[in-house]
């Protein structure tokens, strides 16, 4: 399906072009354009309707906006606190512009700070108690820093020929140089997760 945005073409600040997906995705031409002349946006050489499938580098974007947002959304309304901050963060991270229901929260916990309703940023979005509460910090760290590592060290053993067992052995006496503590098991947790992440993100990609 083609899908539409907005897009700011403009220079950098050393002179270079500089394109910028300044609206939310349309599944159609007219919408975008109805978003574009609702903002004020006339069309120009600067300011412009095209397919997203045309914009570099607009693949990830495509991906946040289409898989990851609406995932995060769900994840939010079903009570988990840190959705919210994971979904701004790609946002920022990728120049995304924010889904409405991001916006709509973020807005609102502003009022209620503005007018007094609240003391607290927990109570402003409305989220009592720790969001990592029962996790142990330490370990949660070195799952985080470790499991992208636990992958390539294991498929490279495996593809020296070595027995999933034997190449989880020796990945966990590898990876402790880097600072890695843990045996055999440990890797074993970070493969296995790192594998269904992966997975994850592979049929994503395969999506028509």
């Amino acid at each position: 399906m083609t899908e539409y945005v907005v897009l700011l073409r403009t220079t950098g600040p050393d002179g270079e072009p500089w394109e910028r997906v300044i609206s939310p995705v349309f599944q159609s031409e007219a919408a975008a354009d109805a978003w574009r002349s609702a903002n004020g946006l006339t069309t120009s050489q600067t300011v412009l309707t095209t397919c997203l499938q045309d914009v570099p580098g607009e693949e990830e974007r495509r991906y946040i906006v289409r898989d990851l947002l609406p995932r995060k959304q769900m994840e939010w309304e079903a009570g988990e606190p840190l959705a919210l901050i994971e979904a701004l963060n790609w946002c920022v991270v990728t120049k995304t512009p924010l889904p409405d229901w991001c916006a709509s929260i973020v807005s609102q916990a502003a009022h209620r700070l503005f007018d007094f309703e609240v003391r607290t940023l927990d109570e402003a979005f409305g989220i009592s108690g720790k969001i990592h509460k029962g996790v142990k910090m330490e370990g949660a760290r070195q799952r985080l820093n470790f499991r992208g590592l636990a992958w390539v060290t294991v498929n490279r053993f495996k593809a020296e020929g070595m027995k999933h067992d034997e190449a989880l052995e020796r990945a966990a006496d590898e990876m402790k140089a880097t600072g890695f503590r843990g045996g055999s098991s440990v890797v074993k947790q970070l493969y296995t997760e790192a594998k269904a992440a992966y997975s994850q993100i592979n049929a994503v990609d395969s999506k028509p």
